[in-house]
Order: structure tokens, then sequence, then C-alpha cells
């Protein structure tokens, strides 16, 4: 692939996750109102709260899998590091080692983070409380490597 047409895909991957972003940080404007949760106040959430809840992760979720699924095999290609056949560890071990991503065990946990919100069920809210705020407070981090993932691109 050109260095042009990667560096276009990269451009427009990072456009789609700025909107993610963006939703994100809408959607945390309404959060910060009752976040974080614990069990009681998670029982009685109304719909409006509900509804910002599902934004937040639903966008969460989009931008760490643009992120991890696109952007970071872009920029590797960008670097005409070979990474047809490479496993996501090995793309996450090259990233941090050329400081594209500050630690490969951060993404890993934020993913493990944002998976486990996902397998949890609506019928344990101590368990749903607590991977929720999880998944909120780390949102901070998501941000940072995406921020640093620019900055790397832009040099």
């Amino acid at each position: 692939m050109s260095n042009s047409l990667i560096a276009t895909k990269i451009k427009n991957v990072i456009s789609e996750c700025e909107l993610h972003q963006k939703r994100i940080e809408y959607a945390l404007e309404k959060l910060k109102k009752f976040m974080p949760l614990d069990a009681k106040k998670y029982k009685v959430l109304h719909d409006e709260q509900v509804e910002a809840l599902d934004q937040f992760l639903f966008r969460f979720s989009k931008l760490q899998d643009s992120i991890g699924q696109r952007l970071f095999s872009y920029l590797l290609e960008a670097q005409e590091e070979p990474v047809k056949h490479l496993s996501f560890l090995d793309k996450l071990n090259r990233l941090e080692q050329l400081g594209i991503i500050p630690d490969k065990d951060q993404w890993l946990n934020i993913r493990n983070l944002r998976n486990k919100v996902s397998h949890e069920y609506e019928d344990d809210p101590f368990a749903m409380c607590n991977a929720l705020n999880l998944v909120y407070a780390s949102y901070t981090q998501l941000a940072a490597i995406f921020f640093q993932v620019k900055q790397s691109f832009s040099q």
C-alpha cells in the first residue's frame, strides 16, 4: 500500500475516532451528575441516565475498536512494519517499542475492562456497577493513548 494511501486511511480513522470521542465527552457531561455508581443508584437509574451510560459505553467500545483494530495496523504499516501476520499482542509490543503507545499492558487492561462490562448482567447490580465504574474511570487513559497515537502520526 502506498504511503499516501496509508496516510489517508490513518486520517480517516482518526476523524472517526474524534467523532466517537466527541460523543463520549457529551455523554460524560451527563454521567458526571451520577457517577460513580453504587448498587442503590444503579437500581433507580432513569431513562436519560441509562441513555447516557449506553452512549458512553457504545462510543467507548467503538473508539477502542477503531484504534485497536485499524489505526494501530495502519500506523505500523506507515512505519513499514510487516503487520499482516502479526498477532495483536505482537502489534502492541511493536507499537510500544516505537513509542506510539505508552504501555501495551495499559491498553490490554482497558480492553479487558470494556469486555468485562459486556459480560456483566443487569441482575447483579454490584458487579455491573463495579465494571461500569472501572470503564468510566479508564476513559482518561484511553483518551491519553489516543492523543499520543495522534501525536505520533503528526510528527
